[in-house]
């Protein structure tokens, strides 16, 4: 409940979360901590900072939990200002708690004065509460302040039905317009997989904004390719690695015709991370003798085949080139959709969600 702490609550349905956020909110409209867990001394009610609901932002997942935490603040709100006014019945479900709250304060006079009044004003202000879906927020926002980046009027918003709909015709259409590029594509990737990104890709900013960063990165070379694989991959490795080349060492000093082994596993070591230069080969063969056992030279194998997976798939140009290729032919693939889909929706009248949550990122960026 306390308001002067940032909170995340994580519970399963029936848990209580409704309960304890209908008693935070009260707490923000009062400026003071009127429900609270720990017997947190009284706050004088000359330093208390009300809040009006229209000034309190609650999000909601659906528009029933929208309405149902409504209802619970208003139903809340009247039985604090009953209770004060001690027409409360004992037996209601919310008397405990209200009871345990307010009874602190029950010999303050002015600050059950304040409480009251203070309720009194938020109950009539009530109908003007932000307490929302975040798209219904967003369409708030956009009502309130379209104006600030030329809104004229209140986007029409298309439902998912149509949406998908015209999304299938645009992708349709546009994968037949551009069916060269296609074709490139398919030999990596497989067309039903495409049409699943394209839609993600169309539908979500979040992933169009990181997907498009990313091309563009590998586009201009802003990403090293092969230390990105390799920094994916060494982990697998790095104890069969460094297990491995502390028991070739060992190894070529218990017998010095290992020496060159030894370094050739170091030297190959160094070719990976630097991804620069060749593979030296092994001289001769690991077999046990008088000197070297065959759990050492299991261990000197580990490192051998480890460094060996490892270049085979990190220092491999070919590989690289061609996924850089297919990586771009599919961002501008995935691109030309979007524009199509996005020109269709605007000749329609139309307005997806996710432009909704960027004119309303747009709003909230200019601080207004």
């Amino acid at each position: 409940f306390d308001i002067s702490q940032n909170i995340a609550i994580s519970a399963g349905a029936g848990s209580g979360k409704t309960y304890t956020l209908s008693r935070r909110y009260i707490n923000i409209l009062l400026g003071f901590n009127l429900f609270i867990e720990t017997n947190e001394p009284i706050l004088d009610i000359t330093d208390a900072k009300p809040t009006l609901p229209e000034e309190i932002v609650t999000i909601t997942y659906t528009e029933a939990g929208a309405l149902e935490m409504r209802g619970r603040i208003f139903v809340l709100i009247q039985k604090i200002i009953a209770y004060i006014d001690k027409n409360l019945e004992s037996d209601d479900g919310d008397f405990d708690s209200i009871h345990e709250a307010v009874s602190r304060l029950q010999s303050d006079v002015k600050a059950i004065s304040y409480m009251r009044t203070t309720l009194q004003t938020a109950l009539e202000h009530l109908p003007d509460a932000v307490i929302n879906t975040i798209h219904a927020y967003c369409l708030h926002l956009i009502d309130r302040y379209g104006d600030y980046i030329r809104l004229d009027v209140r986007p029409a918003v298309v439902g998912d039905d149509e949406k998908s709909a015209i999304f299938d015709e645009v992708y349709k259409d546009e994968t037949n317009h551009q069916s060269a590029l296609v074709e490139k594509i398919d030999q990596t990737i497989a067309f039903y997989k495409l049409a699943g990104i394209a839609r993600k890709y169309s539908f979500d900013v979040g992933f169009r904004r990181a997907f498009s960063t990313y091309a563009k990165e590998i586009a201009t070379g802003g990403i090293n390719l092969q230390k990105l694989w390799l920094a994916m991959q060494i982990e697998d490795y790095l104890e069969d690695i460094a297990d491995g080349l502390m028991a070739a060492k060992e190894m070529a000093q218990l017998d010095e015709r290992k020496v060159e082994y030894y370094e050739a596993l170091v030297h190959n070591f160094g070719v990976i991370v630097s991804m620069d230069g060749d593979f030296k080969p092994y001289a001769g063969q690991l077999r046990t003798n008088k000197m070297l056992d065959k759990e050492l030279l299991d261990r000197v194998r580990a490192v051998k085949g480890a460094l060996g997976a490892l270049h085979s798939t990190v220092i491999d140009k070919e590989a690289e080139d061609h996924y850089k290729e297919t990586l771009l032919q599919i961002a501008e693939l995935l691109e030309s959709i979007h524009n199509a889909y996005s020109d269709s929706l605007q000749k329609k009248g139309y307005t997806d969600f996710e432009t909704i949550l960027e004119y309303a990122d747009r709003l909230l960026e200019r601080d207004i």
